[in-house]
């Protein structure tokens, strides 16, 4: 990465010289280096030299050019709006990018897309393999939607210690809903044995708000 003439563009541009600063993005352009690439939109956007809408495109660049984290922050992009149209598709299509390069993260968004059938067709079988294969190395997220798909039989047979046990992961980890289930499977010693004082403990944990919001950033199942 030519993270000195990222540093020189960006210093243009904080003290409007236009002329040094297009001369600086040229030449990235034409090293096509995706980390330098994307470095332009970190380091653009963390001191707010860069406008969203400049910062994605230098993403996609980098993104263009086989960069995992620039495919998934293309798909994140993508699914909010942030700087490009919103598009389901788009999000799908670059979390599957970046999920095939070894994404985990991402990977797991593909399966809880396919899920829903956002961006692409709803698929509950492959929803389940990829979430099944990528939960347990990503996020709580991911984790609870997992438990879901086991509550709920969705893409497999219920299983509601399977259930349990991934909403107890991802309660550990502070995810609200999770926490609320987990409550729930305690009360109605549904997946584990029946104890009140566990349940209460658990469905206190969170604001009543919170335990019915859906994590931000990622398309609710509930």
């Amino acid at each position: 990465m030519n993270r000195d003439l990222v540093e020189e563009a960006l210093a243009a541009v904080g003290r409007g010289d236009g002329e040094t600063a297009d001369r600086c993005f040229a030449r990235i352009r034409a090293e096509g280096d995706p980390e330098t690439e994307y470095a332009v939109a970190l380091i653009g956007a963390e001191y707010r030299l860069l406008s969203d809408d400049q910062c994605a495109e230098w993403v996609r660049l980098a993104a263009e050019g086989g960069l995992a984290d620039a495919c998934h922050d293309m798909g994140d992009r993508c699914l909010g709006g942030y700087g490009v149209p919103a598009s389901d598709a788009e999000a799908f299509r670059w979390y599957s990018e970046a999920g095939s390069k070894g994404d985990i993260d991402a990977r797991a968004m593909t399966g809880i897309m396919m899920r829903r059938g956002r961006g692409c067709p709803r698929d509950p079988e492959k929803a389940f393999s990829v979430l099944k294969e990528a939960a347990p190395h990503s996020t709580a997220e991911a984790m609870y939607q997992l438990g879901q798909m086991y509550e709920r039989g969705e893409g497999t047979f219920k299983d509601y210690r399977e259930a349990f046990r991934w909403y107890y992961e991802a309660a550990k980890l502070k995810h609200p809903r999770a926490q609320t289930a987990v409550g729930n499977m305690y009360h109605d010693g549904k997946g584990t044995e029946k104890d009140t004082a566990k349940a209460e403990r658990w469905l206190r944990s969170q604001p009543a708000k919170a335990m019915s919001a859906p994590s931000s950033g990622w398309p609710s199942c509930t």
